[in-house]
């Protein structure tokens, strides 16, 4: 199972359609930050899988996704699941560096680690050049933590193109990526900001971010065919 962890509805809808290239029945989106909904999902587990081999949660920003969710689904699963669960955290960039924040990432993850409070056993951490894996003592089963970003922030990414796409004038990247969002939705769009992303895969496919993504996702894939081989 692969678990997608990004920062909001916008970004949700914008994977939900990229990884529908690779498993088109089987993505299972959750466009709303409440936690709780993806809590549900993730203690049923065992009859999710059955269904869908891809679920993309969108939250509430940053700060959020790396401080409370992806700590929350680390205490949800880790030694609950007896078997290889993917996680993959995706946060936009907002005038920070890669390296800055996958140590943001990792010194979390590590805290959350290491609370008596989440586990009665220390889990067991390792990094690769991939991944982050996480084990927890005398059970089967383990957590495989990927972390990508954007540049800038998605919204940027297909503000950028949006305008291109319409010829609509530069002048309005003045106004902030959601507020252009907003404008082009209400002018191309019938007003669904949803359509507005979904359309926007194509034009951004050939962008080297994504591109970097798309590839980890499709080794991904395949290694979690493998292991249920």
């Amino acid at each position: 199972m692969n678990v997608i962890l990004c920062e909001g509805k916008h970004d949700a809808w914008f994977f939900d359609e990229v990884f529908r290239d690779f498993e088109p029945e089987r993505v299972y989106t959750l466009s709303s930050n409440e936690m709780a909904k993806l809590q549900r999902a993730l203690g049923n587990y065992h009859y999710l899988r059955t269904k869908f081999s891809i679920i993309v949660y969108g939250d509430n920003g940053r700060y959020d996704l790396i401080h409370k969710v992806l700590p929350r689904v680390i205490v949800d699963t880790l030694g609950k699941i007896p078997e290889v669960l993917n996680i993959v955290v995706i946060a936009d960039e907002d005038n920070s560096k890669y390296e800055e924040l996958f140590e943001l990432l990792k010194k979390k993850i590590i805290e959350t680690l290491k609370d008596k409070n989440k586990f009665q056993l220390p889990p067991t951490y390792d990094e690769t050049e991939e991944y982050l894996q996480i084990f927890y003592p005398r059970r089967k089963g383990c957590l495989k933590v990927r972390f990508f970003t954007i540049p800038q922030s998605l919204e940027l990414q297909i503000a950028t193109k949006a305008i291109k796409y319409h010829s609509e004038p530069d002048e309005i990247l003045e106004e902030s990526p959601h507020e252009v969002l907003r404008q082009i939705a209400l002018k191309y769009y019938n007003k669904n900001e949803e359509d507005l992303v979904r359309k926007s895969v194509d034009w951004l496919r050939d962008e080297e971010w994504l591109k970097t993504i798309v590839k980890a996702f499709k080794r991904l894939l395949e290694e979690t065919r493998d292991e249920e081989s």
